[in-house]
């Protein structure tokens, strides 16, 4: 079926003019070709396509594709770990709530290896942009998050009870013999954070 570009003239009744050229409809099979200039389609939902910096366009209509002159940019919301967020759905599929940082590298990067997951290389959680993006191991992230003093562990965390001071005695103790149980008496914490805490299983940013 041929479509006629927006900015093209309207054929008269008696012929039409040379000059105008007839464009594919979209559909699920077109490629990156298609989509605006800066722009690139995403894997495995060949209706949005994303730039460099985040960006995200939609031409999905009533369930049906558009042609991309007509995409919508959509608005992405906050998710509870303040990450930028959009909804995407795939024919047969529920709509999916995905990160925007994970479609950007996805797109321009390539497939997640197994057991990464996304950096921010500067600490931002609302700059997507793909030179600003990595993947990486979850060590890689904390010491990330370390680095730009963004990390909830340790005294950050609201609901930390000890402070690094406190762990560092109660390892110093607990290696001069000292018993968990009266350790966790004294700070007021749990023999299984006692031991969490000996073992290095918990503050692990605490040398």
């Amino acid at each position: 079926m041929l479509q006629w570009r927006a900015t093209d003239q309207v054929p008269s009744k008696v012929g039409r003019p040379q000059h105008i050229q007839p464009v594919r409809r979209l559909n699920m099979s077109d490629s990156n070709s298609t989509v605006p200039h800066g722009f690139c389609q995403i894997p495995g939902y060949p209706r949005y396509c994303i730039s460099e910096n985040g960006a995200i366009l939609s031409v999905c209509k009533r369930g049906k594709a558009g042609p991309w002159g007509d995409a919508r940019k959509l608005v992405p919301t906050i998710d509870s770990r303040g990450y930028l967020a959009v909804s995407l759905c795939r024919v047969g599929h529920r709509p999916r709530k995905i990160k925007v940082h994970i479609l950007a590298l996805i797109a321009f990067v390539g497939p997640r290896p197994g057991g990464m997951e996304c950096r921010h290389l500067d600490g931002n959680k609302m700059n997507n942009h793909v030179s600003n993006l990595a993947w990486g191991t979850t060590t890689e992230n904390r010491h990330d998050r370390i680095l730009h003093g963004t990390s909830s562990e340790g005294e950050k965390n609201g609901c930390a009870k000890l402070t690094a001071d406190d762990v560092l005695k109660i390892r110093r103790r607990a290696k001069c013999g000292e018993r968990q149980h009266v350790l966790a008496n004294e700070f007021h914490v749990s023999s299984s954070a006692i031991w969490h805490i000996v073992r290095r299983r918990k503050w692990k940013h605490v040398p």
